[in-house]
């Protein structure tokens, strides 16, 4: 049933957390009757890296409530693991790999709505502060894969694309990739991600101690009931 903790921030929660070198918060910047939740896994057990055989062989929904959930992210490059395609995708900016998939000793269960906070799994303090946020370094060599001019060259392309009605949805990225001057709290970016662009679907993922994932999104993508039925959107 896990146990029920004192409210607080999750962003405080994580600020509190971030001297860890691996844990995974899932946020719900802008919450509404479906958007309540937020979650933050935390004492990695077992992690994969890159293998969709190792990590489909380990799935099971048996056990305790989160006892055998995954936290982590599957790249567009698994798909070269997963069938035959003609078009490979490119090396991706970021080294990386294709799938990263870690489960986790404790999670707590934000109900934004209901204004409850639960822990389940193994007992770990949780002492969330307020934290200053920590001035954004400088970004240096700032570059990307498209001119503006590019930019919006593949986008006339795309629109005539679907006009002749070979495909209905397309997705068209500008990746933009520099360093910072110095390093920073990526805590503290995770935050002003959340204030500046709040997504019902929002992520951070604490790799390792060097690396960090900041995602802020409006999509679902997917959404599987306990029935085994699908929803994309």
């Amino acid at each position: 049933m896990g146990t029920l903790l004192p409210w607080c921030d999750p962003l405080d929660a994580a600020a509190a957390l971030d001297t860890e070198d691996c844990f995974v918060l899932l946020h719900s910047a802008q919450v509404n009757d479906r958007h309540r939740h937020s979650l933050l896994a935390c004492q990695p057990v077992e992690t994969i890296n890159g293998s969709w055989e190792e990590l489909r062989s380990k799935l099971s929904s048996g056990g305790a409530a989160f006892e055998q959930a995954w936290f982590g992210y599957l790249g567009y490059e698994l798909k070269n693991s997963l069938e035959k395609h003609p078009n490979q995708l490119p090396q991706s900016y970021i080294p990386s790999p294709p799938l990263w998939m870690t489960r986790f000793a404790t999670v707590f269960v934000w109900d934004h709505y209901a204004q409850t906070l639960i822990r389940h799994g193994s007992y770990i303090a949780l002492k969330p502060e307020k934290v200053a946020a920590s001035k954004v370094p400088e970004i240096r060599n700032l570059r990307s894969n498209f001119t503006k001019a590019e930019y919006l060259e593949a986008v006339e392309r795309t629109i005539d694309q679907i006009l002749r009605g070979e495909f209905y949805q397309a997705n068209i990225t500008r990746k933009f990739t520099g360093s910072f001057a110095s390093k920073p709290r990526y805590i503290d970016l995770f935050r002003r991600l959340c204030e500046e662009s709040p997504g019902q679907y929002s992520a951070y993922i604490k790799l390792d101690a060097d690396r960090a994932i900041l995602s802020s999104s409006p999509e679902l993508f997917l959404h599987c009931d306990t029935q085994g039925n699908l929803l994309s959107q």
